[in-house]
């Protein structure tokens, strides 16, 4: 339960972000630095889950994303 939790709430932290950064700034500007996220949820499960293999189909997954 514990892990939703927080899935829930960087969610939203994110959401509420990018709309902030959409207000202050352009969406020329924002949009490529929020297309980015996959990136870190690569990087995410490489500190998390070291023991999982990082294959081609993930990283092209990443970079297809």
């Amino acid at each position: 339960m514990f892990w939703f939790a927080l899935v829930g709430a960087s969610n939203a932290g994110a959401i509420l972000a990018q709309n902030t950064a959409l207000k202050i700034g352009e969406v020329s500007v924002v949009a490529p630095i929020t297309a980015t996220y996959p990136l870190f949820t690569l990087l995410g499960t490489r500190i998390f889950y070291r023991d999982e293999p990082l294959t081609r189909r993930t990283v092209a997954g990443v970079l297809l994303c």
